[in-house]
Order: structure tokens, then sequence, then C-alpha cells
């Protein structure tokens, strides 16, 4: 009978620090006696982004827009991915970069002050989808298998001129 389970913790998020998930083997199926702790290190990285959307809103008051935004985001994301053995040190390393495409929503707040110029306060929540990888950890040939959601959360305090005037 298994007296010590399996026990991990992980959180990882695009653009967020590097995030450790930390392993111990017990009733996995793995005999601690047998084989050695294992440490899986990720970093995700956000690149760069964009989005493609419209905006839809109303005028609460004739100078004040409150809108809600959805649609396209891309961005390049860099994942590394490290698996350390203990007593071996780091036994396998994969690195990917990708472009890739998922949505965007969010809303915001914008206020005319005068004179062609506005305010704006913005919340973006991108989703650029789910990334699972596995790295073969030789010499035994043990895979190590990474999850990650590769999301992140915007805020953008923004001023705008309007050419021409207005306002």
């Amino acid at each position: 009978m298994c007296g010590n389970p399996k026990r991990s913790t992980a959180s990882s998020a695009a653009s967020k620090p590097a995030t450790t998930i930390s392993l111990e083997h017990g009733c996995s199926g793995w005999k601690p006696t047998s084989r050695p702790p294992v440490r899986k290190t990720t970093d995700h990285k956000l690149q760069w982004f964009g989005t493609t959307r419209p905006r839809l809103g109303f005028l609460a008051t004739p100078n004040l827009l409150l809108y809600g935004t959805a649609g396209v985001a891309y961005g390049q994301t860099k994942d590394t991915y490290t698996v350390n053995t203990a007593g071996v040190g780091t036994a396998a390393t994969a690195s990917i970069n990708d472009v890739r495409a998922g949505w965007t929503a969010g809303g915001g707040i914008e206020g005319a002050f005068g004179g062609g110029w506005s305010a704006k306060v913005e919340y973006l929540y991108i989703d650029l989808g789910k990334l699972e990888q596995t790295v073969t950890v030789p010499p035994a040939a043990l895979t190590a298998t990474f999850n990650s959601r590769l999301t992140d959360n915007i805020v953008r305090v923004g001023v705008n001129y309007k050419w021409g005037g207005g306002y």
C-alpha cells in the first residue's frame, strides 16, 4: 500500500514569471527507491500580441462611451521546458517558438474632455489556446508531459487625439 501519494502543484500562464512544478513520486507507479525525484520547470513568455476586434457600446452621457469588444487575438509565444533529475542534473530541455491564434474579449470606458482629446481605460482577456508538450528524458526513456493554457489579462490606459478637433 502506498503511504506517499503523488502530489503536484502547478500554475502557469502566458507572459507570467517562470513556474516550477514539483512532483513527489509514490503511488504514481514509480518506486522511490528505483527512480530519483524529478523536477519539471516551465517558462512561458508572450513575445508580442495583436488583436482585431470591433467595439460596440453606448453613450452613457454625451461625452462618455461604455463599450464591449471581442474578436481575434494572435501572438508569438516562447515556451521552455526543463526536466531535472536528482543526482543527474538537467536531463532534458525543449523550447518552442510559435505564432498562435485565439480569441479576446473585454470592455472599457472612453470619455471626451474637449479640443479633440479623450481618455480611456480598457480591459482585455486573451486566450491563445492549449499547449501540450512531451519531453523524453534519457537514458531511461521516461516521458514528462507539460500542459499549459496560454492566457493573459491586460488593462490599458490611454489618451487619444482626434485630428481636426471635435468632441
